[in-house]
């Protein structure tokens, strides 16, 4: 029966991404957020279509380095990596560009992510990806942040928000409160 406890020398991420059995084995456990079961549902749905479910793949790798399960990532990106070099498409490089971007980020806050990031927003901005654009200028933004460069953090996050469709992100409806508004 699985425990809710942390592996040893490791501290609340790894208490959120594995439990350990009975016997001490740790124990994947499966992410719980609603992106991850929407990726994971077109990742199925997109079987047929090889191209498409890498990207999604590479999206749901983002994820997990996000959630901190860097060593999953990694295991899907080496996948990645071999489907690459066998099948090129620059949709593909771009978004593994990103990611490999996000690693060093993730794993050293700097490093050489930024550059990595940048390289796949020209790639995404060559070859007409928007919705990869979007992703590389905001995740720059997030960098310029925390690198305090506030002219970069504007100019990505201007660049972010250019970029999004209509339809992106769009603001929750606001609702009245229940109770009387005075005046009314």
């Amino acid at each position: 029966m699985p425990t809710g406890h942390p592996v040893p020398g490791e501290g609340l991420a790894a208490s959120v991404r594995q439990v350990r059995s009975a016997k001490g084995v740790p124990v994947n456990v499966k992410l719980h957020s609603r992106l991850a079961q929407r990726l994971d549902g077109e990742i199925v749905a997109m079987a047929a279509n090889p191209a498409r479910c890498a990207v999604l793949r590479v999206q749901r790798a983002i994820l997990w380095l996000r959630h901190g399960r860097e060593t999953e990532a990694r295991e899907e990106l080496k996948r990645l990596h071999v489907s690459a070099l066998a099948n090129p498409r620059i949709e593909l490089a771009a978004w593994l560009h990103l990611t490999e971007g996000l690693v060093a980020y993730f794993s050293a806050f700097g490093g050489d992510g930024r550059d990595r990031v940048r390289r796949a927003s020209v790639m995404a901005s060559a070859a007409r990806l928007p919705s990869l654009q979007v992703w590389a200028a905001a995740w720059l933004a997030q960098m310029d942040f925390v690198g305090r460069d506030i002219d970069g953090l504007v100019r990505h996050a201007a660049a972010t928000f250019a970029l999004l469709a209509p339809g992106d992100h769009s603001p929750p409806t606001v609702s009245p409160p229940p109770w009387p508004q005075p005046g009314a």
